[in-house]
């Protein structure tokens, strides 16, 4: 596959096999499952579409993370990080997948350095708005739609990659949590807590600011609130984060 400097959203369709019985313990249907020439009592294969992320890291390491949706937005499932070097079987994957543990890998193998540097909500938000170019292309669409389906119109005016109002309310409840923990430096607790940089932790709690889920710190009158650490949730930013909790009615518990 072909190597990047930047953020990139790669598709992949394809047919998994395996055996029959295992894909019966994790609740695959049957009707999703294709017998095999070989055996098809025993072996079966599911048709499996697959969205990722790739992001390298530096120029030895890749950092890919599978999509999925959830309430109607893309979220990130899984992280793999792997080395960059030599062709690659597919998104999301590498050589060691068929060289096994003689497949080579940078000098020391991964660091715990190394996965400081991963940032998973700053690479999403690159991937959502990639989504959201692609979903332009009327040959792409169908393909998009899977990772990234339609909204709703007050939603659809936002900006792309702009965070739901769930995500920014539960940003806040961490970011209040700090600032009555003692936090010196609460943007960035709460930033190394989700793996995103301290800047745009800092643009998420304003936002939530802006959008009426966290009011402003409480200082003496006549002063400044700029730069002033504090505030509290909302009872709008409470009852959206009770309802995400919440299970939905019919529901397994």
């Amino acid at each position: 596959m072909p190597q990047t400097k930047h953020p990139v959203f790669t598709y992949e369709s394809s047919w998994i096999p395996d055996y029959r019985s295992r894909f019966q313990k994790i609740g695959v249907p049957e009707g999703a499952q294709r017998p095999l020439r070989l055996k098809p009592h025993v072996y079966r294969e599911v048709s499996v579409e697959e969205g990722w992320v790739e992001a390298p890291l530096d120029n030895a390491w890749m950092a890919a993370y599978r999509i999925a949706v959830q309430q109607g937005q893309p979220v990130v499932a899984e992280l793999r990080i792997f080395p960059l070097a030599g062709p690659r079987p597919g998104p999301g994957r590498w050589r060691g997948e068929r060289f096994g543990p003689g497949a080579k890998v940078p000098y020391g193998g991964l660091t715990s350095r190394l996965v400081r540097r991963v940032r998973v909500a700053e690479h999403l938000r690159v991937g959502v708005t990639i989504l959201a170019k692609m979903k332009r292309e009327e040959d792409l669409e169908s393909v998009v739609a899977r990772f990234m389906p339609a909204t709703d119109a007050g939603s659809s005016k936002r900006r792309a990659g702009a965070r739901p109002d769930v995500v920014l309310a539960d940003f806040a409840r961490q970011y209040v949590n700090a600032c009555l923990s003692g936090s010196r430096r609460p943007i960035a607790e709460v930033a190394d807590a989700n793996g995103t940089s301290v800047a745009t932790m800092r643009n998420a709690i304003e936002r939530a600011r802006e959008r009426g889920l966290l009011t402003k710190p409480m200082v003496p009158a006549g002063e400044p609130t700029q730069g002033r650490k504090g505030g509290a949730l909302t009872p709008r930013a409470k009852r959206l984060l009770n309802q995400n909790a919440r299970p939905k009615k019919g529901g397994r518990r």
